[in-house]
């Protein structure tokens, strides 16, 4: 794998979670069950926040951060394709929370692993600031659904 500076692993990931708001967006509509569409039309507002938060973080970050490297890169590309992703439309409320719970566990994997190709401390510090930030959203995310 190719080493990979954090600017791109951050704007690597804003792409992921885009792609991943418009997964949720598009698979609502064509969802049977309500519940699965309001978990559905949940998670892609879920998703536009972590975004968001990304971006801010990007925009709040010292150049040093930005600009340093990561020995190789664990890649967004080790996520899901989302298009090879299943969806059934009849899917169930708990199937839906399964998806999701994997989709979002191939974006803690990344960060674990970044964390270990990390050369400085200030840049450990930043992915895991950026992961404790995932799985806090991932959380909130999964506690409001999994009451349906």
């Amino acid at each position: 794998m190719a080493p990979l500076q954090m600017k791109t692993f951050l704007e690597q990931a804003q792409t992921f979670h885009k792609k991943l708001r418009a997964f949720y967006e598009e698979h609502s509509k064509e969802a049977q069950r309500e519940d699965v569409k309001v978990f559905l039309d949940y998670m892609s507002h879920h998703e536009e926040v972590v975004g968001k938060l990304l971006k801010e973080y990007e925009e709040d970050a010292k150049k040093e951060v930005l600009e340093s490297w990561f020995r190789w890169s664990p890649a967004v590309g080790k996520c899901p394709n989302l298009d090879m992703v299943t969806f059934r439309p009849d899917m169930t409320h708990d199937e839906a929370v399964e998806m999701s719970m994997k989709l979002d566990e191939c974006l803690l994997t990344m960060y674990k692993e970044l964390q270990s190709e990390s050369m400085s401390q200030e840049l450990l510090d930043a992915v895991k600031s950026l992961f404790d930030m995932e799985q806090s959203e991932d959380i909130k995310a999964m506690r409001s659904n999994l009451v349906e």
